[in-house]
């Protein structure tokens, strides 16, 4: 049976092989369409820099840095996501005959999310920016089976950023606490 699975796998993978070859012209070179957007030319390659500035009595107690780059073109959304910290497993249903159940489970992300889509408009470049900070801040005794509690300070806005000049793209509070954060991003053009 093992060996039958085995050798379908195989040609079924020969086969798609064969297909995709099939499809491609001897001397070219194929490019997936997520690589290059089609109809937007050659694009730009840029570097993105944001940096979080967390503030208490306005005063700068902490500075997260982010920096990535990204190849953008002209009117073409280009859209990238950055997560950094934990996926927290949450009950979400209990399932199955009493004595029996099972736990049912949704991962939640904790830490600094960024999600971006930008495009270059006239030398400028429009970047919406969605930016969610997120911390577990405590065990309670109450709830199910442990749940944590989650701290989480979110924000969306879009801006147009000239290439080398700083932005401030957003400034909030945090209700739960005395901190207030600004977000400055910078855009610099790499290479065309």
């Amino acid at each position: 049976m093992k060996t039958a699975m085995l050798l379908a796998g195989i040609l079924l993978a020969a086969a798609l092989a064969c297909a995709q070859a099939s499809d491609t012209k001897p001397g070219t070179k194929q490019e997936s369409a997520e690589a290059r957007p089609s109809d937007a030319g050659v694009g730009a390659l840029y570097k993105f820099d944001l940096a979080i500035e967390e503030l208490q009595n306005e005063k700068i107690v902490n500075t997260r840095n982010y920096s990535w780059t990204s190849e953008l073109f002209d009117g073409k959304p280009k859209k990238d996501v950055i997560r950094i910290g934990d996926r927290i497993p949450i009950v979400t249903a209990m399932i199955g005959d009493k004595g029996q159940q099972q736990e049912q489970f949704q991962y939640i992300d904790v830490g600094t999310n960024i999600e971006y889509k930008a495009f270059v408009a006239e030398d400028r470049v429009v970047v919406e920016l969605e930016i969610s900070l997120s911390s577990i801040v405590q065990m309670t005794q109450t709830a199910p089976h442990g749940q944590p509690v989650v701290r989480q300070t979110k924000t969306v806005t879009t801006t147009i950023l000239s290439p080398g000049k700083p932005l401030t793209a957003f400034s909030l509070d945090d209700p739960g606490t005395p901190a207030h954060y600004v977000g400055k991003l910078t855009v610099t053009k790499i290479k065309d």
